[in-house]
């Protein structure tokens, strides 16, 4: 790319921020929507996380969002948010999380905690070109539903003996997630829980060995299988 392209898209983005900092979209969704963002381990992720929330509070006004963030990411947050707050009179909320843990642990911590109501739990990485239909339904909210877990045959080494036969479930794209109100019990969540774990042992072994990133689809095979309401096992 050019120099000059380089400098037209900057000023074009511009613009688009100055759009969804100062009006709401035509066919913006005015529900009530709370949002949950997780921005942690690195401080770039605190930019892609201000696109996102601009972006879809230019078309959900009235949503509320809370940000949990971590030491690492705390200050540009916190910096990046200021601007958001004077254009527009957003409830924006932050939350510091503990540094302990990996962002694929985070992140199930944070849905885990969310189970039982309609609260939304968004990537940091989103970026939002209309609203969204939340119809009623009884069902977990994904991003997108891809194919069933059989046909990913490189990562089916990850999942443990005991799932095997619940390989018919599709692979799910978590960068949107809700229970939609739907309740797992303290024991469903733990068992949950132990998946992950077990699923994040597996793929730690695994680059050890062929030195591939398979501990990053710890969080979205887990959610994969939850069924509504009960554990699988």
């Amino acid at each position: 790319m050019s120099l000059s392209g380089f400098a037209r898209n900057i000023f074009k983005f511009a613009l688009t921020r100055i759009v969804w900092l100062t009006r709401s979209a035509a066919d913006a969704n005015y529900e009530d929507i709370k949002v949950n963002i997780l921005v942690v381990k690195k401080s770039i992720y605190s930019r892609l996380a201000q696109i996102c929330v601009e972006s879809f509070l230019h078309f959900h006004p009235r949503a509320s969002i809370q940000i949990h963030f971590d030491s690492e990411t705390e200050r540009q947050v916190l910096r990046r948010f200021k601007a958001l707050r004077f254009f527009r009179r957003a409830d924006i909320s932050f939350r510091r999380i503990s540094d302990t843990l990996s962002w694929q642990e985070s992140k199930l911590d944070l849905i885990f905690s969310l189970n039982g109501t309609s609260e939304l739990y968004l990537d940091c990485d989103l970026r939002w070109n209309g609203p969204l239909n939340l119809k009623k339904m009884n069902s977990l909210l994904y991003f997108v539903k891809e194919n069933p877990l059989d046909t990913f045959q490189n990562i089916l080494f990850l999942i443990p003996d005991e799932y095997m036969r619940f390989l018919y479930a599709p692979m799910k794209n978590t960068s949107l997630f809700s229970w939609n109100q739907l309740k797992l019990k303290d024991h469903d969540l733990l068992e949950f829980r132990l998946l992950q774990q077990k699923i994040f042992k597996n793929a730690t072994h695994a680059e050890l060995s062929v030195g591939k990133d398979f501990a990053r689809l710890a969080e979205q095979i887990t959610l994969s299988l939850i069924q509504i309401g009960r554990a699988h096992v």
